[in-house]
């Protein structure tokens, strides 16, 4: 058998094949994205992406990079903003998967009611924003957020990483265990250090910094490090309480599972992905008890919650889509927002804010769950749809880049869109060929 003969362009970066549209079409392929893009699963720019790096599917399963590619691009770029979501910008004809809408009838207890067709692939610049002004009856495009699928169901974490055969055996001497037992309460002691947690290399003591009016989160930590055997205090600062659990092999493991600063912290794989809710619930329960807010505004059950980490913000928007629920992403210049203490100023830097309303984040927290009939978002079984809120094209010039993976496609800041190397161009372009 000969290799199949096709007419058009052949792609310099990729080998792809494809007839083109028009004479202006590039000799490789339109489909990529500038480098501050992150892909999620390495939650890494797509820039600093390699072979091998762990990325989400649409399906939701974790797979791996084959390649990464990049070339130069002077052009112009389609800037897409959904509801909740962090913005993504892309080449104009690559693919992303969209759920569009339309309006089939109307009632007196509601304005309409919608109709969600299945998910499919189209080029960026081929998007509408919800809702579109020039047909009543369509309701625009949803981008998608998958949930992704459990993969790990341990009850133990080993510890033997973080210490050598004689930690150990002092482990051993001292009626330790070589292992981090994964339970409810463990699982909840994770949220909250990522939210209010520090670990120090020095003295080796995991710390969490609680204020004045927390005492019973601070009794808690010590309740649930002295079950795990460790040597725990309280110390009182000046504006908050420290609560301390000593251990080297701990505080060694705590700075790799959750990161060595605010703008580093993240969520482990073995709470992400992990198949038993209870671990993961319990997490995210931890997670808003350090860090979040929530109250009733307007009839409305509300949580709120802020980093500096973009993504920590990711994760747990993907991590509340698990749950079934939805975090909206907010980008939020913090710097605007200035304290004073002991005489000095202080202000921040950029930050996201995340926002739940009604649903099981606000369940969590113990806030009565009032249903939303106008939620901007539709759960699915297997994915959220958001609608898009804003599309314009943005003048762009330097390097873009696609990867190509296992699935075939990847997330996006946790939007779904297809990959370089796609054997969709081949089905969908009918490009005609001979043996």
């Amino acid at each position: 058998m000969g290799k199949i003969k096709i007419e058009g362009y052949v792609c310099e970066r990729c080998g792809h094949k494809w007839v083109a549209r028009n004479k202006k079409t590039p000799i490789v392929c339109p489909k990529c994205f500038p480098g501050d893009m992150v892909v999620s699963g390495a939650y890494k720019r797509i820039s600093e992406f390699a072979a091998g790096e762990s990325v989400f599917g649409f399906s939701g399963e974790l797979g791996s990079t084959k390649e990464v590619f990049s070339h130069d691009w002077n052009g112009e770029l389609v800037e897409i903003r959904a509801a909740g979501c962090l913005p993504i910008r892309a080449t104009p004809e690559h693919k992303i998967f969209r759920v569009h809408c339309i309006q089939i009838s109307r009632s007196k207890k509601r304005k309409f009611s919608r109709k969600f067709l299945n998910p499919e692939l189209i080029d960026a610049v081929y998007l509408k924003k919800s809702p579109v002004s020039e047909n009543k009856n369509d309701c625009g495009d949803y981008l998608i957020i998958p949930k992704i699928k459990s993969t790990f169901s341990g009850k133990k974490i080993p510890l033997i990483k973080f210490t050598t055969s004689h930690g150990l055996k002092v482990l051993e001497g001292k009626h330790l265990k070589g292992y981090l037992p994964l339970n409810k309460d463990v699982a909840w002691m994770f949220g909250l250090y990522v939210a209010e947690g520090f670990s120090t290399s020095e003295k080796g003591d995991v710390c969490f910094c609680l204020g004045k009016h927390e005492e019973k989160l601070a009794e808690k930590i010590v309740r649930i490090g002295l079950s795990l055997g460790l040597k725990t205090r309280i110390v009182e600062v000046e504006t908050a309480n420290l609560a301390h659990l000593s251990s080297r092999i701990y505080s060694r493991a705590f700075r790799e599972w959750f990161g060595i600063s605010a703008k580093t912290k993240q969520i482990p794989s073995f709470i992400m992905l992990h198949a038993d809710k209870r671990i993961y619930e319990s997490f995210m329960k931890g997670y808003l008890e350090g860090d979040g807010c929530w109250g009733v505004s307007d009839g409305r059950a509300r949580v709120n919650a802020s980093t500096v980490s973009e993504k920590l913000a990711l994760q747990l928007q993907l991590l509340s889509v698990k749950m079934g629920d939805f975090f909206n992403i907010t980008k939020v210049d913090f710097s605007k927002y200035k304290s004073n203490f002991k005489g000095r100023t202080i202000c921040g830097g950029a930050g996201f804010l995340l926002r739940a309303s009604a649903g099981k984040l606000s369940s969590l927290v113990g806030l009565k769950n009032i249903p939303r009939h106008n939620k901007s978002y539709k759960i699915f079984k297997e994915h959220i749809a958001v609608p898009i809120k804003s599309i314009k094209m943005v003048n762009y010039s330097g390097k873009v880049f696609n990867i190509q993976t296992e699935e075939g496609n990847y997330l996006v800041n946790n939007i779904a869109v297809k990959n370089c190397k796609s054997p969709y161009w081949n089905t969908k372009r009918k490009i005609r060929g001979k043996l």
